[in-house]
């Protein structure tokens, strides 16, 4: 499991999430190993943030995924 935080301002969010599910859209093919993907709002320290989740079968597929190269394919 991979788990990225980010600062996203409250009237950032909507934009944010927007932006996020159009990315991730266009990672998806054959090549892709995430298995699984979570997006939260998290409260953290001192205040709200973004925790992503991205589920893989094992570690050797969250090292070989390459988001950068899916992309390229679309």
């Amino acid at each position: 499991m991979e788990s990225t935080y980010v600062d996203v301002p409250l009237n950032n969010l909507q934009r944010f999430i927007q932006l996020h599910k159009k990315v991730t859209d266009l990672s998806q093919g054959e090549d892709r190993t995430v298995q699984g993907h979570w997006v939260y709002r998290h409260w953290y320290g001192s205040g709200a943030i973004i925790l992503i989740y991205d589920e893989y079968n094992s570690a050797q597929d969250a090292i070989h995924y390459n988001f950068n190269e899916a992309y390229k394919k679309t």
